[in-house]
């Protein structure tokens, strides 16, 4: 199970008996009865069949209140649609917005097009990323608390891991500290959760229009906020980092965001109770 452990109040009835008890049904038009539970790293979700997302921080280490104070800020300066919440809990943390409705992206048609047309597909995803990592000022930043991303690497990861592998864990993280260390890159707004399970487009080969998901915001190098395109299509990556830097100048640097990556998924393996050794090997 992904994350920290669910609370007794976070199963599915429960979150449906929360939100009935805070008048949520009599505010809105929302099918509870037939919502599906969906469960997240950060979050818990109720997803309506009428296509409302109810969703809530799984603890308190979930910084919910900033990711609100995210939203409003952004909901104009992006090129893509994002959550627009409309109601928040009274009795218990929640966010209640529209689904963002629309297609995945087709990896394999993707990868199997002509550069062109992978080209033309990688744009508005380029473009996103060169808005979010301007969205904010360096003031609006400060005032509110936007957090530094994390450094990524741990040695008491380290001492978790097989000793067959802790010498290629500890190159990785000097590959990455040395790298952040050295680009001359300026830090940027990351959105640091960019995936394509957080993405939608117009069709399964289109446009991106919407971008889910908010809860990891943080302050970073730009290259960051490409690692888990590379897991999700290293073609798509780098298609997307050239549309990214015609944009903006920067230079996307791909092996570290490979790199970071990698401590990413081992450290994820063993909160997990999964095998690391793979992703070191």
């Amino acid at each position: 199970m992904p994350g920290a452990p669910l609370r007794a109040d976070q199963d599915r009835d429960a979150l449906i008996r929360i939100a009935r008890a805070d008048g949520l049904e009599s505010q809105l038009s929302i099918d509870l009865d037939h919502a599906e539970f969906k469960l997240g790293w950060e979050n818990v979700v109720l997803d309506t069949p009428d296509g409302w997302i109810v969703r809530f921080p799984r603890d308190d280490d979930v910084p919910f209140e900033l990711e609100l104070q995210l939203l409003s800020r952004l909901h104009d300066r992006l090129p893509a649609r994002i959550p627009a919440v409309v109601r928040t809990g009274r009795l218990t943390k929640y966010a209640v917005y529209r689904r963002l409705d629309g297609s995945s992206l087709d990896v394999d048609g993707f990868e199997a097009a002509d550069p062109i047309n992978r080209d033309r597909v990688a744009a508005p995803f380029g473009r996103f990323l060169a808005a979010m990592h301007q969205a904010l000022s360096a003031e609006e930043i400060t005032e509110l608390g936007v957090p530094t991303a994390d450094r990524f690497g741990d040695e008491s990861v380290a001492e978790q891991l097989p000793t067959s592998v802790r010498p290629r864990y500890q190159q990785v993280r000097a590959l990455v500290a040395d790298r952040l260390a050295n680009h001359s890159t300026p830090p940027v707004l990351l959105h640091n959760d960019f995936h394509l399970g957080n993405l939608v487009l117009d069709a399964p080969l289109g446009r991106l229009t919407g971008v889910w998901d908010f809860s990891c915001v943080a302050i970073g190098d730009p290259s960051v906020d490409f690692r888990y395109l590379l897991g999700d299509s290293r073609e798509l990556a780098a298609r997307i980092a050239s549309s990214y830097a015609a944009r903006t100048g920067r230079e996307i640097d791909l092996g570290l965001a490979a790199a970071v990556l990698t401590l990413e998924e081992v450290s994820d393996a063993l909160e997990e109770g999964r095998d690391p050794v793979p992703y070191l090997t």
